[in-house]
């Protein structure tokens, strides 16, 4: 349903703006043409018709994404808590770490091998989140600049 949409607004889109740059080609005879517009009333009329479909797509479709931004919020925040948790939290990197720490203590280097993997990813994974957070809070601003649509999306349409 989003692509049709997409493909509506796109098409509205390119016949407004193929409808107000079709002009006679005139060559330069020095001489002002005397010729009618070869944009109507009806040309000029469809092409703002088309244009509030577009903006109304365009909204729609914006009231649907900004939508997702506190779910979005929720699980980023979610994810970089239990990432930067205490050494008793399970999935922070600090747990991870003691764990590294208690297998090489017991004489396992290789398990204390296979979780320093998993300490690398955790510590790959935790600038990634930080900047999607703060990726996220932009949009949350832009989104705070959208106008309200009539009603709320559901976001299952």
């Amino acid at each position: 349903m989003a692509r049709s949409t997409r493909a509506l607004a796109l098409g509205a889109v390119l016949a407004a703006a193929a409808a107000l740059g079709a002009g006679p080609a005139v060559a330069d005879t020095g001489t002002p043409s005397t010729a009618p517009s070869a944009q109507s009333d009806a040309a000029q009329k469809a092409a703002r018709k088309a244009a509030e479909k577009a903006d109304k797509a365009a909204a729609k479709n914006a009231a649907k994404f900004c939508a997702r931004v506190p779910v979005l919020e929720t699980r980023l925040n979610k994810a970089l808590t239990r990432l930067n948790g205490g050494s008793k939290d399970a999935g922070s990197i600090a747990a991870v770490q003691a764990r590294i720490d208690r297998q090489k203590a017991l004489g396992h280097p290789e398990i204390a091998t296979l979780l320093g993997d998993r300490l690398a990813a955790r510590q790959a994974l935790l600038p990634i989140l930080t900047k999607g957070k703060t990726d996220l809070d932009a949009v949350k601003n832009w989104c705070a600049t959208q106008p309200k649509p009539a009603s709320t999306p559901s976001g299952k349409e």
